[in-house]
């Protein structure tokens, strides 16, 4: 399971980032915990193919975003490991929290993601720096006496063109249930 995550979540945080910076510039994470995540409204866009194509799938939904005023926050979910999928058929939810009234065009599709245990970290730094750390998350949960039980959703909280990569900050959360 800790392979699939290393190899995983590194192939899906390249997609932003074509160049490797070195290890010490990552910082260590910030928060570190279990929770259980407010329900929340999402409009996204499925893809299906290589996850480290997937970089012009956040460009559509980032133009979509800025063409309706969206002001939520993004996020990816990644739901087949690329060790055992084959890379045409990698699947993943590229989208945008919005809020409760909002109807989406054709080509975009709404869902409620309801509450749900997590084990999660706030990371900052290269989003290929910090996907290294995802075996450390999950391992941690394991020693907690949890176990993933669903694929990874990362949650861009700071990040941008005028931002570095040394700053941008991410909310990885593993969905998680008693061993």
């Amino acid at each position: 399971m800790l392979k699939f995550f290393k190899i995983f979540f590194l192939v899906s945080l390249l997609i932003f980032l074509g160049c490797a910076k070195k290890e010490e510039e990552v910082k260590k994470v910030e928060v570190f915990s279990i929770k259980t995540t407010e329900k929340l409204k999402v409009v996204y866009v499925e893809n299906v193919g290589p996850y480290w194509e997937v970089g012009p799938v956040f460009g559509k939904v980032a133009g979509y975003a800025m063409d309706k005023k969206i002001q939520g926050r993004m996020l990816g979910i990644f739901y087949d490991d690329p060790s055992v999928v084959p890379a045409e058929s990698l699947r993943c939810e590229i989208g945008i929290e919005v809020p409760e009234e909002f109807v989406p065009d054709s080509g975009y599709i709404i869902k409620e993601i309801e509450p749900h245990l997590v084990v999660y970290a706030i990371l900052k730094g290269p989003y290929e720096e910090i996907a290294k750390r995802y075996p450390e998350i999950v391992s941690w949960a394991e020693k907690k006496g949890y176990q993933v039980v669903g694929p990874v959703t990362e949650i861009y909280l700071k990040v941008g063109p005028e931002i570095p990569d040394t700053e941008f900050v991410t909310e990885v959360q593993f969905p998680i249930g008693e061993k």
